[in-house]
């Protein structure tokens, strides 16, 4: 498989664009290798791109490059500032084609992309998130309606839309949002098996939350199933990782503090994560968030972990219930509390159900099958 070339004989050139520099890595890596490896010029953007993910890139044989990307807020300001400098960014490289993933660099790139040239535009659609998240609130309503016409307008300047899980693919395709003669899915953004490999769970209960302090990714309803499980179980060990996000939606440090007071083991944010991994016995996420597919989970399937998530897109792709896991509700905390639970009682279940994990991980969630597919998708093959 080799790309073309342009008619003075140099590469052609492919742009990833993101909004979060080490996602470029962790979450493309597997895409940028493919892309390299199959003679095109790979340009990673995203904002703030530090020396050493810039260095990880330049072995990966891609090059790197920073954007003024503000990701949170409906400044219009900076995002016009955002908007300029792609026109600038895209005129300069001439890019055969841009794949653009999470709101602003699809929105933004795909317009922009459309008029600076940009022969084939790739929209990956990772999540919903905030805007299209269960509850009422004025901030949101905007959020929503604002994000919506955006995607309405943007993607009719794609080429492909390619998502993460079906029901986000049939929300915008009843709305409108996107052409149905379009869209594509993949197996989440995937999991490179050998960079989380298979361990044996963590002696004893040992329980692990990674994501961003939001409302919505069900870090209360972790806490306090958490909390009320320690006063019946003394010997269980919960631990929460991640980092306090601007936004309406975050937790405030006294919330966290709090939590820590009622036996939380707070890790912080973990820019390597296989440890914490290893360490444990289950992996819980109780997102009510419009996930695309959690990155996070992945990471605990090819780890070998059971775990329990909520019955929401892209999180209940995860979980085969009472194979590799379990399914609640969102926004229960008594369920999400008797299925931890049962992890205490009947210990044995942590490497029974994480030895499913790990069979499901490479059977579908493989990161070298699902960059193939995201290249055939995007007419990169």
């Amino acid at each position: 498989m080799t790309a073309s070339s342009s008619p003075g004989g140099e590469a052609t050139t492919v742009i990833v664009l993101g909004s979060f520099a080490a996602s470029l890595t962790r979450f493309r890596g597997a895409l940028i290798r493919r892309l390299v490896a199959s003679g095109y010029r790979v340009i990673a953007a995203a904002p703030n791109i530090d020396p050493a993910t810039a260095a990880e890139l330049a072995e990966m044989g891609a090059e790197s490059h920073s954007t003024p990307l503000s990701r949170g807020g409906l400044n219009p300001f900076a995002d016009l500032a955002y908007a300029v400098h792609l026109w600038g960014f895209f005129r300069s490289e001439r890019p055969h084609a841009l794949i653009a993933y999470t709101a602003k660099p699809v929105v933004w790139g795909a317009l922009v992309g459309s008029v600076a040239g940009v022969r084939r535009i790739t929209a990956l659609i990772t999540g919903l998130g905030y805007a299209f998240s269960e509850g009422g609130g004025f901030k949101r309503w905007v959020a929503h309606a604002v994000l919506s016409v955006l995607y309405r307008i943007s993607l009719a300047c794609c080429h492909s839309v390619v998502f993460q899980n079906p029901d986000d693919r049939d929300l915008f395709v009843s709305r409108g949002l996107a052409k149905a003669d379009r869209v594509g899915l993949t197996a989440g953004s995937g999991v490179e098996l050998d960079l989380y490999p298979d361990s044996p769970p963590a002696p004893g209960p040992v329980f692990l939350m990674m994501a961003r302090l939001l409302k919505a990714k069900g870090v209360p309803e972790y806490a306090e199933a958490a909390i009320s499980l320690r006063a019946r179980h003394p010997n269980a060990i919960f631990r929460l990782a991640g980092w306090r996000d601007d936004g309406p939606d975050m937790i405030s440090r006294e919330q966290l503090d709090a939590y820590v007071a009622g036996g939380v083991e707070y890790l912080g944010h973990l820019r390597e994560v296989q440890a914490a991994l290893a360490d444990c016995s289950v992996y819980v996420l109780p997102s009510c968030y419009r996930e695309g597919v959690p990155r996070s989970i992945l990471e605990a399937l090819s780890s070998g972990r059971a775990v329990v998530t909520t019955d929401m897109p892209g999180c209940r792709e995860t979980v085969i219930p009472g194979e590799n896991g379990f399914i609640i509700p969102p926004h229960d905390e008594p369920a999400l509390a008797q299925a931890m639970e049962r992890f205490i009682v009947e210990p044995e279940l942590a490497a029974v159900m994480g030895a499913r994990s790990r069979r499901l991980a490479a059977e579908v969630f493989d990161s070298h099958a699902v960059a193939a597919e995201t290249m055939r998708l995007a007419g990169l093959e």
